[in-house]
């Protein structure tokens, strides 16, 4: 056998492309009433041995949408005929398995099927991949389900009812390292979210709660749909409620997600947040390529960028010390408080990006930051937060004693250009603050 004609090979097979003197095995195949009448051709196929030969002769050189050929790798024998659908537009490809009835029951038929799918997740940009034997068909049903096949409708033809499986992508990978397919409703809800997803886009991604397998009754689920920039401000976020199930869905660009791992401030989210994620679609390996960035990510590679970004944060939140110090004196507490909320959150991210926390959840995140920051300031940023009991003013007060802190703390890392005016927020605050 030419070699170059292989396209694949299983533990006990080969499937390769069809060659002229494959016609002879194909015409009988094809006209075997067991093989045939569940596919609507009891009689067989409308097609001789010679037209067979001419149409495997006229084949381009694609392995896509023809007939392959399954033969045993231990002897080269055909044993049946494959195909690898190119996927359409939603990303659906189709694959269709018929094996000589002397070789049922040897569960060929799953080793083919599972080859199929391999190459498919791993060669195409594929989403899913479908099949539709007729309701009567029960092995190539038992088939279909034991490669992770999910059915997702039925439909009548002219002879038969079928029922449509479709393996996705993600179920394929978490079979692949050993998993559970994906559990309800999370299967069902992708499938009939994924395809509508998938044109005009360069991949899409499932992050948050479901990725990390530890979703609740009312965690919604959280879609990267990847595709080329610019990206219109009124796209990139949106809400939908398929089956009760809140999906949120925020349209991106690939090379702007790259970017983010170079930002420390922003690469705490993102590398923690793609480590985790499913790759639901992925046309052209962008997604896998930021997989592995993120994968990779180390929080102490970029210390230049970070201590400028922790510099002039402390700068610019120097304002914010201000507003809530006069607030004080005023005894304005409403104004104190929304002042210190977001001073909380910067020094919070402060500490993050100083102390290389990577954010696993938007949940954990003042968890982990105090679990990670010296016993001191997380005494302080309790209070802040109301973990404590305090009153607004106490709380105030120790979010300013909290920004005081923080900057002797890094006092090593503040810029030149910005010292005086930190040091002119500092000197703001009285150093008992610290001690609320």
């Amino acid at each position: 056998m030419d070699i170059s004609s292989e396209i694949f090979t299983t533990a006990r097979l080969r499937i390769r492309r069809a060659m002229p003197e494959d016609a002879t095995f194909l015409d009988r195949l094809w006209h075997d009433p067991r093989v045939m009448t569940n596919v609507g051709f009891p009689d067989g196929l409308p097609i001789n041995r010679v037209q067979i030969e001419n149409k495997i002769r006229g084949y381009d050189p694609s392995e896509y949408d023809k007939t392959l050929i399954v033969a045993l790798r231990s002897s080269g024998q055909p044993i049946g005929e494959c195909m690898l659908g190119w996927p359409d537009e939603q990303g659906i490809s189709l694959t269709d398995v018929k094996l000589s009835p002397e070789f049922w029951g040897q569960r060929y038929g799953v080793e083919v099927k599972q080859g199929l799918l391999d190459y498919l997740f791993t060669h195409a940009p594929v989403l899913a991949v479908e099949a539709d034997p007729a309701w009567t068909n029960l092995p190539s049903i038992r088939m279909q389900e034991r490669v992770g096949g999910l059915r997702v409708r039925e439909y009548d033809s002219d002879f038969n009812r079928h029922l449509v499986y479709r393996v996705h992508r993600f179920d394929w990978e978490r079979l692949r390292a050993g998993l559970p397919v994906a559990s309800e409703p999370l299967r069902s809800l992708l499938a009939g979210l994924l395809p509508g997803l998938v044109p005009g886009c360069q991949a899409l991604a499932l992050t948050g709660s479901f990725a990390r397998d530890c979703a609740g009754e009312t965690s919604d689920i959280d879609l990267y749909r990847f595709v080329e920039p610019p990206v219109a401000e009124p796209h990139r976020y949106s809400l939908k409620l398929p089956q009760r199930r809140l999906v949120s869905l925020t349209t991106a660009v690939l090379s702007e997600k790259m970017a983010e791992l170079q930002k420390p401030q922003r690469a705490i989210w993102a590398a923690p947040g793609f480590r985790q994620a499913w790759v639901l679609f992925d046309r052209s390996g962008g997604l896998a390529q930021l997989k592995a960035q993120a994968a990779a990510y180390d929080p102490a590679a970029h210390p230049v960028e970070a201590a400028a970004w922790i510099s002039e944060t402390l700068l610019n939140n120097s304002e914010e010390v201000t507003k809530v110090f006069g607030a004080l004196q005023r005894n304005d507490e409403g104004a104190a408080l929304y002042g210190v909320i977001g001073l909380d959150y910067n020094l919070n991210l402060i500490a993050a990006v100083h102390l290389g926390v990577l954010i696993e959840s938007e949940n954990r995140f003042f968890e982990q930051v105090q679990q990670a920051a010296p016993p001191e300031w997380t005494r302080l940023e309790r209070i802040l937060m109301g973990f404590e009991p305090a009153d607004i003013g106490q709380r105030a007060r120790a979010g300013l004693g909290l920004y005081r802190y923080t900057c002797r703390w890094l006092d090593g890392l503040i810029q030149p250009q910005h010292r005086d005016i930190i040091a002119y927020a500092v000197g703001l605050i009285p150093p008992e603050w610290e001690e609320i």
